[in-house]
């Protein structure tokens, strides 16, 4: 539905628009954009955990009321980001009320879904689009509570270093996974995406690990594991060891059968790096005062 609240700014200015000019046809659309109005939700309106966004004293609520299960102009994502940004913000401690309307057998086949969203079971409501007055003391009494959501993931940040010697620029990270804790709830199925485990090896840069927990009241907790991949500098310069090594201090390009040799680097097929002084001979050459090699 899209309502042209934004012209109005005086309380007159609303209760005309409502009387005259709020009828269906003018505010139905052909989709349901849930997981539109979410991720704004989410992201735009409430970026912050509850109170925190508007009046610091005032927990933060979202009414979510719709007549179908998530859909958009493509197959995908708006179901997909409805469960993502609602479940984010219920880690927010934002209480989210769902309202189920339409006709019964109509709710029935996404009553289910909406619940997911939901703070809680005692925070969904059905209705029909004519009585939605008479639940209108049930939303108050739901909305006007310190109920919080009944589940928290705290989501985890990792940070590691790879090996600057390594020569495949990546690192074995492990990282503590996030579990939901859920009062008198039990995991009935959890998906990770990527489906990987601690151990996992991580090139530079950011990675992030998506939790889904599925729960025995039938909600949906999400939470994700950050992984962050940094190299040691190479006098204070980061670089990165897939594509650089650094030669006591010195960063060089990687080339086929070099290596370092104090700051410089050699060809070890055809050169040799002299232990005592760090130069640089042929392989028939003799290194001065020092009769060891190193390879």
């Amino acid at each position: 539905m899209r309502f042209g609240f934004g012209g109005k700014k005086t309380t007159q200015d609303y209760v005309n628009y409502i009387n005259k000019d709020l009828v269906w046809s003018k505010v139905s659309g052909g989709l349901t954009m849930t997981g539109t109005g979410a991720k704004i939700a989410d992201t735009q309106v409430f970026p912050y955990d509850s109170p925190l966004n508007a009046r610091p004293n005032i927990a933060d609520i979202v009414l979510l009321i719709t007549d179908g299960k998530p859909k958009g102009q493509k197959r995908c994502c708006e179901l997909e980001n409805a469960l993502k940004h609602t479940s984010s913000m219920k880690n927010k401690s934002i209480l989210i009320i769902g309202i189920v309307v339409g006709k019964p057998l109509v709710r029935m086949t996404f009553n289910h879904t909406i619940l997911k969203m939901a703070s809680s079971n005692s925070t969904l409501f059905n209705c029909d689009f004519l009585h939605l007055d008479k639940i209108l003391d049930q939303l108050i009494n739901a909305s006007c509570t310190s109920l919080k959501s009944e589940c928290i993931c705290q989501s985890t940040r990792t940070l590691d270093y790879v090996n600057p010697n390594c020569p495949c620029g990546t690192k074995s990270v492990t990282w503590m996974e996030p579990k939901p804790t859920c009062p008198g709830q039990q995991i009935v199925r959890n998906t990770i995406q990527p489906n990987i485990k601690p151990g996992a090896s991580f090139g530079v840069g950011n990675h992030s690990i998506l939790y889904s927990y599925n729960m025995t009241s039938g909600i949906n907790v999400q939470c994700t594991a950050a992984i962050e991949v940094k190299v040691v500098p190479c006098q204070s310069v980061p670089y990165n060891p897939a594509t650089h090594m650094c030669c006591s201090g010195e960063l060089h390009s990687i080339k086929p059968h070099y290596k370092c040799c104090g700051r410089g680097e050699y060809n070890f097929r055809v050169e040799k790096c002299c232990s005592l002084n760090s130069n640089i001979v042929g392989w028939s050459d003799i290194c001065p005062g020092d009769d060891s090699i190193s390879v």
